[in-house]
């Protein structure tokens, strides 16, 4: 069974300071051709010049090896822009996912940063419904 209620990065795992990467979750092959719906919450920023990269990867395993199929970085640049929600469709044709964020600058904070699959779009994906904009974050 998908963990479509898992968050890849939940609040409780605390400021995101530096490089880290999640653990697998099993979300199946990409549903359609759109890809797999996650919904990114960064609550903060404290530099202009910290960047937050994510790379998504999968695998067929859980404790496999893990291959990079997509890299998003934030559509915000400043601090004037967050708090900031982004949804993202991954293409993944494997059935696990994980995130690697990649954090840089001198001393970064990005808060508790979020990541999970978007509930609220998920539904609709996969009957071919409208998108909405509710989510789990």
């Amino acid at each position: 069974m998908r963990d479509i209620y898992t968050n890849l990065r939940e609040q409780s795992d605390g400021d995101l300071t530096a490089t880290e990467t999640t653990a697998g979750a099993y979300v199946g092959a990409s549903p359609v051709a759109g890809g797999t719906p996650f919904v990114l919450a960064v609550p903060e920023m404290d530099n202009d010049a910290d960047t937050l990269t994510v790379t998504f990867e999968e695998s067929a395993e859980i404790a496999g090896t893990y291959r990079a199929i997509q890299t998003v970085q934030p559509i915000f640049d400043d601090t004037d822009q967050v708090p900031a929600v982004q949804h993202i469709r991954v293409s993944n044709v494997l059935d696990y996912v994980r995130a690697v964020f990649t954090v840089t600058g001198s001393t970064p904070n990005f808060g508790e940063v979020t990541l999970g699959v978007d509930l609220g779009t998920y539904p609709n994906v996969l009957t071919g419904g409208p998108a909405t904009t509710t989510g789990r974050y």
